[in-house]
């Protein structure tokens, strides 16, 4: 499984180009939040053979599976970041990937850090952690 911790605020830096977040162009969740991106910076951010995955991250968002909610902390630093990840799996040539953009809490705004791809199912679970925020076609509020 591919660590999420290992960002920084080095990254975080270059994600925000100097705070200039209004500049940055965003994708609506379901939940109404807006998810911030930098294409050149999250291409930098995510593994080589999960790039071909990157035109499909509009599609992450405003369709998602589940979106997940959770605190964790960096095992570096020790500083604690709010984590959304939006999970999503696609059919692409005949076999269905499973998609995870993970977003970091910032400045008061969501800013997607990474995209992750995963071909398994168990992997794909393993992302599934912390509050379950928003689900398709599941009524949370019973829950």
């Amino acid at each position: 499984m591919v660590d999420l911790r290992v960002f920084s605020d080095c990254d975080l830096a270059l994600l925000i180009e100097h705070g200039k977040t209004h500049n940055l162009p965003s994708l609506k969740a379901p939940t109404g939040d807006l998810i911030y991106y930098d294409a050149s910076g999250l291409a930098q951010r995510t593994n080589l053979a999960d790039a071909q995955y990157l035109p499909l991250i509009p599609e992450v968002v405003s369709d998602p599976f589940e979106i997940w909610l959770t605190f964790e902390k960096h095992h570096v630093t020790g500083k604690v970041d709010l984590l959304q990840r939006i999970v999503k799996s696609v059919d692409v040539e005949q076999k269905t990937v499973g998609l995870v953009l993970v977003a970091i809490a910032w400045q008061a705004k969501l800013h997607a850090l990474r995209l992750i791809a995963t071909n398994d199912r168990d992997d794909l679970n393993t992302f599934r952690v912390g509050r379950l925020l928003w689900a398709r076609d599941r009524d949370l509020e019973s829950t």
